[in-house]
């Protein structure tokens, strides 16, 4: 074999049982994985001289390992594990909610090369996610992981066995509202998002070597960065902003036709009072006013609808 191809390589994941330990549950899919993720395998020193032995380093000390990488995702079901961002998942009559909590679970990632007999596990990873989309796109989530720990093995016959179903991904068809947070005012609809969750995430070494024992979630107040674009219809949004006005509700729905149904095959993503910290009229050149915002959620839900 004089190279390794890309159809030969894909990844799958577990949660965790007992934090910090290899998942027994691999083999789940993310979703559809269209594009290049740089696994890391760093090996960090720094280099150290001496009196006496010349200008160059005299020996390289080995520092912490911190292994951090990105996995974008198509969502196509309810398998895509959001709770890795979020905190819990919940599931009944249909529905998949994720909600959030302080402390993140954690995962197995599985990475395999077939023609390369290469099988490695990022162990006790957990999340970051950014959610973008515009105007009839797939419903794109990209998960940044944070490992604390790293194994692999020289045999592909140790991976688990991926089966991802031949589906249609969400598309964003701009069904959503932006109400008041009493629920029965629709203010406008939202063309484009720009989502981001950070949990701060940050390897904790403590007598484990250069490996980490933990995952902690550092970000409070920041966490949240959000926002979207929408056709100006009135001036509601821009007084909110300059007159700090109450908060909003958002709900940005992604479904796989146009005709969606409340009760199943959609996705359905919650911002609960929302300020806008940023919400100006442009004057435009040509066409449509578009209104680009910004505004801080005080929580939000995910529900997966199938």
């Amino acid at each position: 074999m004089r190279y390794a191809q890309a159809a030969k390589g894909y990844e799958s994941y577990g949660i965790e049982s007992d934090s910090y330990e290899k998942s027994d549950d691999l083999g789940n899919h993310f979703g559809l994985v269209m594009d290049e993720v740089d696994y890391p395998n760093p090996n960090p020193q720094t280099p150290m001289t001496t009196g006496g032995q010349g200008r160059g380093p005299y020996v390289n000390s080995p520092d912490p390992i911190e292994r951090e990488f990105d996995i974008p995702v198509t969502v196509i079901d309810e398998n895509v594990p959001f709770e890795l961002a979020f905190g819990a998942r919940d599931e009944g009559d249909g529905v998949v909610t994720f909600t959030e909590e302080d402390v993140l679970p954690t995962a197995t990632i599985e990475h395999v090369q077939e023609d390369l007999d290469l099988v490695e596990w990022f162990i006790g990873c957990k999340a970051s996610l950014d959610i973008s989309a515009s105007e009839g796109e797939p419903l794109e989530a990209s998960f940044s992981f944070t490992a604390a720990d790293h194994d692999y093995a020289e045999d592909a016959g140790e991976a688990a066995d991926l089966d991802v179903p031949e589906q249609d991904p969400f598309r964003f068809n701009m069904i959503g509202e932006i109400t008041l947070s009493d629920g029965v005012d629709s203010i406008a609809t939202p063309n484009s998002v720009d989502l981001s969750w950070d949990n701060g995430n940050e390897v904790q070494h403590h007598g484990q070597g250069r490996d980490g024992y933990a995952v902690a979630e550092t970000t409070a107040a920041e966490k949240y960065d959000m926002s979207m674009s929408m056709n100006v219809t009135d001036l509601d949004l821009y007084k909110r902003a300059a007159e700090d006005d109450e908060p909003v509700d958002i709900e940005i729905v992604f479904d796989r036709d146009y005709e969606w149904d409340s009760l199943s095959d959609a996705v359905v993503i919650k911002l609960n009072d929302c300020t806008f910290t940023d919400a100006p009229i442009p004057n435009a050149d040509e066409g449509v006013v578009e209104a680009d915002v910004e505004f801080l959620p005080t929580s939000t839900e995910i529900e997966i609808h199938y």
